[in-house]
C-alpha cells in the first residue's frame, strides 16, 4: 500500500518510515530540503509541503497516512500549539479524505487524558485533560477529538496514545532530562511516586504498522 506519513523526519516518524518502507511504498510531508534529505534517507519519496498547506494533490493515490508531526515543544504561546496540533490534523483530515484515503492513523499522546497524577489502567472512557495552561495535552486532545470524529464507513480514523517515547535519536523528551539534569534543575514532582509506562520507540513502530490494517 502506499502510505504517507507526516512529521518523517523527526524522531517518532523517521523511526515509522524506516520501518513501513520494508514492505510498503512510504511518502512523507518534507518542509524544507533539509527534511525532505532525512526522510528519503529513511527510505521515503519526498513531498515538499507543510502542515499549513498540504492539500488532496500531495496526497495522489495514498491508502493510509500515519500523522506524527505535532508541536511538541516544552513552552511556548498557545497560538503555535493550536496552528500545528489543532489546525495542521484539520488541514491533514481534509487532504486525506479528498485524496481518497481509507485509514488516517493519529500518533496522539498519553497528554490527552493527563490529569496531574499517575496514570495506571487507564483506557479509552477517560476524560480529556482539563489542566488549565497545559497546552500540549490540550490542543493533542483537540486534534485526537477531530480524528475520531472524522471516522465513518469509508474512512477509518484512530488514535494510538504512547506516553513517554523514548530510543535512538530521540530529540525531544531525553535531551530534555538529561539536560535538566547536567544543570541540576531536575527534580522528581511528588518525590517520583506518580507511576506511568513509558514506550520504546520500536513498540510504537508496532502499533503503527498493525493499525495500517486493524484497529478502530
Amino acid at each position: 500500500m502506499r502510505i504517507f506519513v507526516t512529521g518523517g523526519s523527526g524522531f517518532v516518524g523517521g523511526h515509522v518510515i524506516e520501518a513501513l518502507a520494508l514492505e510498503h511504498e512510504v511518502v512523507a510531508m518534507a518542509r524544507s530540503e533539509r527534511s525532505a534529505a532525512l526522510v528519503e534517507g529513511y527510505g521515503a519519496r519526498a513531498v515538499r509541503c507543510s502542515l499549513d498547506d498540504v492539500d488532496a494533490s500531495h496526497l495522489e493515490g495514498v491508502d493510509v497516512v500515519v500523522h506524527a508531526a505535532a508541536s511538541v515543544e516544552e513552552y511556548g504561546p498557545r497560538s503555535a500549539y493550536e496552528q500545528a496540533n489543532i489546525e495542521g490534523t484539520r488541514r491533514m483530515l481534509a487532504a486525506a479524505k479528498a485524496a481518497g484515503a481509507t485509514r488516517f492513523i493519529q500518533v496522539s499522546s498519553n497528554a490527552t487524558v493527563f490529569d496531574g497524577a499517575g496514570q495506571l489502567d487507564v483506557d479509552e472512557s477517560a476524560s480529556y485533560t482539563q489542566l488549565p495552561h497545559f497546552h500540549y495535552g490540550q490542543t493533542k486532545a483537540a486534534s485526537e477529538a477531530l480524528v475520531l470524529e472524522a471516522n465513518t464507513a469509508g474512512f477509518t480514523t484512530l488514535a494510538l496514545r504512547p506516553c513517554f517515547v523514548w530510543g535512538p535519536r530521540d530529540n525531544s523528551v531525553q535531551p530534555a532530562l538529561v539536560r535538566m539534569v547536567e544543570e541540576g534543575s531536575f527534580v522528581w514532582i511528588g518525590g517520583g511516586r506518580a507511576r506511568v509506562s513509558t514506550t520504546h520507540v520500536a513498540e510504537l513502530v508496532h502499533a503503527v504498522a498493525c493499525a495500517l490494517t486493524r484497529g478502530v
